[in-house]
């Protein structure tokens, strides 16, 4: 977070930081997702009012804006305006995923599927990793640090419900949870599909080695059944021909 920054001064220290970014975010997103208020210096107490940052101007002049108290404040500030940005990203990162599931979900009333398991996998896989980044990798949603600091957490939670992170949260797990129910029944009506393609198979299989078992049976019956006979005459030609 940049504050009393201008454009021109923002955009040298990004770029000053660009050798050390991994994994940047492409910058159509960047710059869509980008937050910005205003904030003024006031009487009352440091806080969230309309759409300005309120910080206390009786604190900055007695201990100067780079005392610690006053870089807490607006850290406690700007902890949930980051918040709002990294799940603004996330919004997009879920949009992107779950676009594809609206025409899976058309194929699916006209009865086709049009997917493999390996895509429902893949998608599976995309689904609970965007899942664990929000709920467990992100340390933007952890609140520890206000642990012990309960005026700083105060501003915090003012921060969280001006940009309505919680509910956007839950919102996001709840797209997340739908997603994934709609994998599942892919992966059903794929599996069930499978089972009975082998089904078929072993029965055609079943068929054909009865078939086989059956004019097996038929020629060795017919051989048995041949006539076999010998006369007197023949039996004396045999004889004959043996001397």
């Amino acid at each position: 977070m940049f504050v009393n920054l201008d454009d021109t001064e923002r955009a040298q220290i990004l770029e000053r930081l660009k050798p050390y970014e991994t994994g940047p975010y492409p910058q159509q997103l960047v710059e869509e997702e980008t937050e910005k208020m205003s904030f003024q210096l006031v009487e009352s107490k440091s806080g969230i009012k309309g759409d300005t940052i309120q910080l206390n101007a009786s604190m900055y002049e007695q201990e100067g804006h780079q005392s610690n108290k006053a870089i807490s404040e607006r850290f406690a500030l700007s902890h949930g305006m980051a918040l709002s940005v990294k799940i603004g990203i996330w919004e997009s990162q879920l949009d992107t995923v779950a676009e594809p599931l609206l025409a899976l979900a058309k194929d699916l009333s006209s009865g086709v599927v049009r997917v493999n398991q390996n895509d429902v996998l893949v998608k599976c896989g995309e689904l609970h990793t965007l899942r664990q980044t929000i709920n467990l990798d992100c340390q933007l949603t952890s609140p520890d640090y206000y642990w012990d600091r309960p005026d700083l957490e105060l501003l915090y939670k003012e921060s969280l419900r001006h940009f309505e992170t919680n509910r956007r949260l839950a919102m996001i797990n709840k797209k997340i949870d739908y997603c994934e129910e709609m994998m599942h029944l892919l992966d059903g009506v794929l599996s069930h599909r499978h089972s009975a393609k082998l089904e078929w198979i072993i029965i055609i299989l079943i068929v054909f080695e009865v078939v086989f078992g059956c004019i097996h049976l038929a020629d060795r019956q017919q051989w048995i059944s041949f006539p076999i006979s010998f006369s007197p005459a023949d039996s004396k030609k045999l004889t004959e021909s043996r001397d």
